[in-house]
């Protein structure tokens, strides 16, 4: 009973910490990149904690990612919620000698409007040539 005692006092005051509680920070949001086209593709994306920053904020002010996709790839990734407000892809480029790929980019996805806490956002980039090369967006 001593050893049960105090996990069971531990448990109740977490509990009635509600949203405060410090264990918020362990839940993630997951961002995961889909490469169905023939060639891979190069990523430039930022990302904040600020829902409402804006392209130019989430540059200076938030964290820039910069990966590859190879061509039938997935890379996935998962962040923090509380550092995942808003995200957006920069510039994402098939992979072309001497970079002449064609590039694409996104709107800003925001925490609360687009996406929330937990779910996984999934760019999935299609196409093979210069004229069809697309970046869709989920959330799940």
């Amino acid at each position: 009973m001593r050893k049960v005692l105090p996990l069971l006092l531990a448990t109740v005051a977490l509990a009635n910490l509600g949203s405060s509680c410090p264990l918020s920070v362990l839940q993630q949001t997951s961002v995961q990149f889909i490469n169905n086209s023939t060639l891979g593709v190069d990523v430039q994306f930022f990302y904040g904690d600020e829902q409402l920053a804006t392209k130019t904020t989430l540059q200076l002010a938030g964290e820039e990612q910069n990966l590859n996709v190879p061509a039938g790839g997935t890379r996935s990734l998962s962040f923090p919620c509380d550092s995942l407000q808003a995200i957006y892809i920069e510039e994402a480029a098939l992979t072309l000698p001497g970079e002449l790929g064609p590039e694409r980019d996104t709107e800003i996805l925001r925490d609360g409007d687009d996406f929330n806490c937990g779910d996984t956002i999934t760019y999935t980039f299609s196409g093979s040539l210069i004229v069809d090369f697309a970046i869709a967006e989920s959330v799940n």
